[in-house]
């Protein structure tokens, strides 16, 4: 067994977790033609300091500067303990720095980035979250003329910010404002809400279920976010899922009236203390539709989704790429190929130790299939080796997933992985 094999091995091992002799993985769909592949792209992005030694991802957006504009990605970093963005300008990648916090306590952890409309000219404007070594909660934000540090504060009195769980734009109706909601566990054990409210927002506490425990410092049992919308003119409904400390996922929702928890288990996972989070995304319906999130969780090489048929959440195993020992988080997103469809989810991931992203999507013949993510070699940056968003260049254009991810093979860099021509 080569040193790499081993390492890897040994760290599953070390997560407390032996592979069960005669687990027979689901059966993967077939591999995508070479030429359903050709039109992937790897791009090198540079670095905005030379070999930096600290790195998170903080999130992926994407940003339309009008209703009918082309939608630009932005990618927030924290490089070397600063925020910095990367972002295309319509003809170059430009690497754009803000520094720390105002308040000089340094960035401990990404939270995440949305983007939320303007209604007066629907411009999107981007906020990127993170939260500080001293607990507080911060937003780096564009106002439409300038980028704006502001301090969301503590949860509660001596309750910090431990666990980044996510960051929602919610609606209540389709035409209506898009308010941020950032979720995170907080040093107390319970889930938090900061719910933006006049400019800055208000927290509240989401307790935690009566029967499950949540490590609060541990970022691999966190699954993410996403947004429910029963009908296609309701209200978004925030979705938080969460692993407790037993490997059961739970989902935390608003209701419209309370915030109520459901355990969705782990009887589908066969070594349940090996469950990690992979990602969560909002899949939007065609015309007619509402939303249907969905959370993807890893239990050692094998993936597990729990998806929102309409009707009910539903597990599905999704196999793995047979190349990898633990399925790190490396983006999730979705993407529609016409108006008149429904979105389909690209789940990305990669090894322990990093290396070739490989990415289970879902085809337009309605079906899930593993590929790997050729001339990719990624970091395997804990929590979080890669980000992902969908990329539209005119309203009535396919929507093209891009992931972020940074090379593992110096020279230390940012790189993106696209799908379709250069943006």
């Amino acid at each position: 067994m080569d040193r790499r094999r081993q390492r890897r091995c040994l760290a599953a091992i070390l997560a407390g977790v032996l592979l069960t002799a005669g687990l027979t993985p689901p059966a993967a769909t077939a591999a995508p033609t070479a030429a359903s592949q050709a039109v992937w792209q790897v791009d090198p992005l540079g670095s905005p300091v030379p070999d930096p030694t600290s790195i998170r991802l903080v999130g992926a957006v994407a940003v339309r500067d009008a209703p009918n504009a082309k939608q630009r990605p932005y990618v927030f970093n924290v490089v070397d303990g600063e925020l910095w963005l990367n972002w295309w300008n319509g003809g170059q990648w430009i690497w754009t720095g803000f520094g720390g916090v105002p308040s000089g306590s340094p960035i401990a952890k990404a939270v995440g980035a949305i983007t939320v409309q303007d209604r007066s000219n629907g411009a999107d404007y981007p906020y990127a979250f993170v939260s500080t070594a001293d607990g507080h909660l911060w937003v780096n934000r564009w106002t439409g003329d300038r980028w704006l540090w502001q301090d969301l504060g503590l949860p509660f009195d001596g309750v910090r910010v431990a666990t980044p769980v996510g960051v929602l734009a919610v609606q209540q109706t389709p035409d209506g404002p898009q308010v941020p909601q950032t979720f995170a566990v907080g040093s107390d054990g319970n889930l938090w809400l900061h719910n933006w409210v006049s400019g800055t927002g208000d927290w509240l506490n989401y307790g935690t279920p009566r029967t499950g425990t949540f490590d609060n410092f541990r970022e691999s049992r966190v699954v993410g976010v996403a947004n429910l919308r029963t009908t296609a003119t309701g209200p978004d409904r925030a979705q938080a899922f969460l692993l407790d400390r037993q490997g059961n996922l739970w989902r935390g929702a608003d209701t419209g009236y309370s915030w109520a928890w459901t355990n969705h288990g782990l009887a589908p996972f066969p070594n349940a203390g090996a469950t990690n989070g992979v990602g969560a995304t909002t899949v939007l319906g065609a015309p007619g539709e509402g939303t249907f999130p969905l959370a993807v969780v890893g239990n050692l090489s094998i993936m597990y989704a729990l998806s929102w048929t309409g009707s009910e959440y539903r597990w599905t195993a999704q196999g793995g790429p047979g190349s990898v020992v633990y399925l790190r988080r490396t983006g999730a997103v979705a993407v529609r190929d016409t108006p008149l469809v429904r979105q389909r989810p690209y789940v990305f991931t990669v090894d322990l130790e990093g290396g070739v992203i490989e990415c289970n999507w879902f085809t337009p013949q309605q079906q899930w299939t593993w590929s790997a993510q050729a001339g990719t070699d990624a970091l395997g940056i804990d929590p979080t080796a890669g980000v992902a968003v969908g990329i539209q260049d005119a309203p009535l254009l396919p929507e093209r997933p891009y992931v972020f991810y940074w090379s593992r093979q110096g020279p230390t860099q940012l790189m993106v992985n696209f799908r379709g021509l250069a943006p």
